[in-house]
């Protein structure tokens, strides 16, 4: 892990992809706002980790919530002139240091294994931390669309919503990881904060 840049340390990577798969509506576009948010601001991270990381450029690829997006991050302390947003894949030479690519977009981006190689191509050219939010079919738990985005990513996360109350925390879990070391699963509260997940185990 000590060999590893970390953006959030043991949870996102940078010159990798994460993807935080879960099903529609859990919040996976909320907690991906609440990171780039504090990665725009410097501000800790979860458990009152230090921010050693200096803030960056966020870029979106999302379909067309920008608007949405916006008022998100604006209300979890977002610093808005270091986020952009695009409905296309980015190109080399992106100024962006986080690229997010938000689940209503994956499925046009990524047709094939080849698509998302460029991307891991991309994300290590550019020293780039990559997250790509994906929908999980709702029986099976598998990620809908192409395998490579999960296969290819160094970590999978999962969000679920364990006591399937609409008021309640979701959890942040461990599917997969090519790293030694790891974060813990946490809480996420829609409010954007975030609280030790006790007792929880990663799958």
């Amino acid at each position: 892990m000590n060999d590893t840049k970390w953006l959030w340390p043991g949870y996102v990577p940078f010159e990798a992809l994460t993807t935080i798969a879960g099903v529609p509506g859990i919040g996976k576009t909320r907690l991906a706002c609440s990171i780039a948010a504090k990665f725009s601001s410097g501000a800790e991270w979860p458990e009152a980790r230090a921010n050693d990381t200096p803030p960056g450029r966020t870029l979106f690829v999302t379909e067309d919530c920008a608007p949405y997006l916006r008022s998100v991050l604006e209300s979890f302390g977002a610093d808005l002139s270091k986020i952009d947003y695009s409905n296309d894949f980015p190109c080399l030479g992106s100024s962006a240091d986080l690229l997010i690519i938000d689940a209503s977009i994956v499925f046009r981006l990524f047709r094939n294994a080849a698509d998302v190689r460029q991307l891991g191509s991309m994300a290590r050219s550019q020293q780039m931390a990559v997250i790509v939010l994906k929908h999980l079919d709702g029986q099976s738990r598998r990620a809908k669309g192409t395998d490579a985005v999960t296969s290819l990513s160094r970590l999978v996360w999962l969000l679920s919503n364990p006591h399937d109350d609409a008021d309640s925390g979701r959890l942040l879990s461990l599917r997969k990881s090519n790293y030694a070391g790891h974060g813990t699963p946490l809480i996420f509260d829609p409010d954007g904060s975030f609280s030790a997940a006790k007792g929880v185990a990663h799958e």
